[in-house]
């Protein structure tokens, strides 16, 4: 995916921006050379504030909810996160298993990619990584190469398992 593709799906804007990015990061301490950072607005934080680090680091854009030099502005960076996880799964149509409930996600998501892996190559979210950031992280990792994801999804509040299912489309 390059800068363009990012531009003309967030903004609207035809972009002859060829250059490629590594990675879509949220969190400036893991911003490597050539990632995208995404300034995201918390309770604790706004990422807004570390674009000047994002940048210092590397990377190659910034998304922000405000305007900044090497920025793309967004209404909600949520959002921008929801959309470009959603159009990479779309341009490659891996087939997802999405594994929910009170108990046990975690461990079914091991067991079904363990048993998967003697035939396929699996993609799989980290850890416990449910929510919309760590299943997003987990979509930016996706290319061509992969034949199947197996994404653990949790909540937190209600409606989130369905906001994740339309972003996955199990």
């Amino acid at each position: 995916m390059t800068i363009g593709e990012i531009i003309k799906l967030l903004i609207n804007i035809d972009s002859s921006d060829d250059r490629v990015f590594n990675s879509i990061k949220t969190d400036t301490r893991k911003i490597e050379k050539n990632d995208i950072f995404i300034a995201i607005k918390g309770k604790n934080y706004d990422g807004n504030d570390f674009i000047e680090e994002a940048l210092s680091k590397g990377a190659i854009l910034c998304i922000s909810e405000i305007e900044h030099e090497n920025s793309i502005k967004v209404e909600n960076t949520i959002d921008a996160l929801f959309t470009i996880g959603k159009y990479i799964h779309n341009k490659y149509k891996t087939p997802l298993i999405a594994i929910t409930g009170s108990n046990g996600k975690t461990t079914t998501k091991e067991i079904i990619s363990y048993i998967l892996t003697s035939k396929y190559k699996v993609l799989k979210n980290e850890c416990s990584h449910n929510n919309i950031f760590g299943v997003t992280e987990t979509l930016f990792k996706l290319d061509d190469s992969y034949d199947v994801i197996v994404m653990e999804l949790g909540t937190n509040k209600i409606g989130e398992i369905s906001y994740l299912s339309k972003l996955c489309s199990p």
